[in-house]
């Protein structure tokens, strides 16, 4: 999408006020060139870093020797970019991409030698339906199977374009892609236990959504919950590692009523108890958790309202992050990749003005080391700080926005560029962002609203938007949503 279909730019007084220069008018291409590395990430024996780099242009899969600190180009794309990449085994790395940009993603496969190149699951090139509609084939790993390393779980929607099965693909060669699971025909999106076996769905049938479990006794389907759109709803949240009991992300009581913003309860998926209320926040809906293999278990809760924040709820992680961010006090801090000891592990820096940096952790040392910055030509002096505040409606809402000034300004006499976030179940967070650096640059004040509607703020604020519109207008704009969403440290 063009940058201009993006903003909507305010007159004051009936009259755009010029762009006033505060700081250092820098190159158009400082903020949209590709980043020298993102998305890195350990191998499972934790031996080799996997990072998307520019190579002929475009993104492609690198892999750097920890012990010898070379590194080589895995994959040579010079006609698009990787999109994405995640390793399967020590010797294997799957990575995703679309055709030409219409998001039927397919998988691919390659050896970190750059051997045995194999395309898996090959994107669909058109995507128009019978209908007439626009159709978009996607295949994405589910889960990894280290039981038999050779395959993994992929959710396709090949059969019916709206409803995925789970596949078992082979790795190597791709021509054994066998259905495990048929869709029950109203299934969007599958979860699974940490032995990679398929636990649940969540659905969505016109107005009613919910999720559903196989119960692994009768080896049928069972609706655990389901609520319209606009009512309070129960999601999973995650696991434990008996596969029963685990995490729900709700906007009900164990005693059936209805909370504003969702809380995170302990649930036994099985039984359909709730246990205890694990976390919750006054302002906005609770939480994604931070889990980790070593634990099967989450160890951490993450939300924001304004500025990302994790809650450490495991005595040991709290320690060791508390520890990082000592270390790194300028910026959020999380883990995002780690061996599968989880012996050491890759941390990412970031603020409003400082593009992502990568530290390499030693669990045993709790030492951090320097690995590489996202984008080395930003000077995050010269960049803009994004403020997070918090406003009331003329209605008495409670609203959360985001306002950008140049550097150096007062802050008065400004034009400024409203730029509404996407969606329509979307929120705008905070960090770096490439496009308000740039028009902070050219003199602009920019302001990011999280508008009625906006996920993630309770019940009242999302639906205060769909009451607007009209419940039919409403639902012919309805996507799944969910408020919980799970962070593994490990594969």
């Amino acid at each position: 999408m063009k940058l201009k279909s993006l903003l909507i730019i305010l007159t004051l007084g009936g009259v755009l006020l010029a762009p006033q220069v505060f700081a250092k008018k820098l190159p158009i291409e400082d903020f949209f060139q590709k980043p020298k590395y993102t998305q890195v990430q350990l191998s499972p024996n934790g031996k080799q870093i996997g990072v998307l780099a520019p190579i002929n242009g475009r993104l492609n899969v690198v892999v750097m020797d920890l012990d010898t600190r070379k590194s080589r180009a895995v994959t040579s794309l010079s006609n698009q970019d990787v999109t994405s990449f995640q390793w399967a085994t020590d010797e294997r790395i799957l990575f995703f991409m679309d055709y030409d940009g219409n998001e039927s993603f397919g998988i691919f496969a390659i050896n970190i030698d750059g051997s045995k190149a194999k395309t898996l699951v090959e994107p669909a090139r058109g995507t128009v339906g019978g209908s007439g509609r626009s159709v978009v084939r996607v295949a994405q790993v589910l889960d990894i199977l280290r039981d038999d390393p050779d395959y993994v779980l992929v959710s396709y929607n090949k059969r019916r374009a709206a409803y995925p099965d789970v596949y078992r693909l082979n790795i190597w060669n791709g021509r054994d892609l066998k259905i495990v699971e048929h869709n029950p025909g109203d299934v969007v999106g599958w979860f699974t236990d940490w032995d990679g076996n398929v636990v649940g769905g969540v659905f969505t049938d016109e107005l009613i959504n919910g999720f559903k479990i196989v119960n692994p006794e009768a080896d049928e389907w069972e609706v655990v919950h389901q609520d319209r759109f606009d009512q309070p709803s129960l999601r999973p949240a995650g696991l434990k590692a008996d596969g029963i009991n685990g995490y729900v992300v709700s906007n009900l009581t164990p005693e059936g009523q209805p909370r504003d913003k969702a809380g995170l309860y302990e649930f036994n998926f099985i039984t359909k108890e709730f246990g205890d209320l694990v976390y919750e926040h006054e302002r906005v809906d609770c939480c994604a958790l931070v889990t980790t293999r070593q634990k099967k278990d989450m160890v951490g809760v993450s939300f924001q309202v304004g500025i990302p924040e994790t809650v450490y709820l495991d005595e040991e992680w709290q320690s060791r992050m508390s520890g990082i961010d000592k270390a790194l006090p300028d910026t959020v801090n999380f883990m995002s990749s780690t061996d599968e000891a989880e012996s050491i592990g890759v941390v990412v820096a970031f603020s409003s003005q400082k593009p992502a940096e990568y530290f390499l952790y030693d669990f045993e040392k709790n030492t951090l080391e320097f690995l590489a910055q996202s984008r080395p030509w930003i000077n995050a002096e010269e960049m803009a700080e994004t403020k997070s505040f918090e406003f009331t409606s003329r209605d008495g809402m409670a609203m959360q926005a985001y306002l950008t000034l140049p550097p150096g300004s007062d802050g008065k006499n400004l034009p400024m560029i409203m730029h509404p976030h996407g969606g329509p179940w979307a929120r705008d967070g905070w960090g770096y962002n490439p496009a308000i650096q740039f028009l902070a640059n050219r003199g602009y004040a920019v302001l990011q609203v999280n508008f009625r509607g906006s996920t993630g703020f309770g019940m009242e604020h999302l639906t205060s938007r769909l009451q607007a519109m009209g419940s039919n207008h409403a639902a012919r704009h309805h996507r799944w949503r969910t408020v919980g969403h799970t962070r593994r440290y490990c594969r």
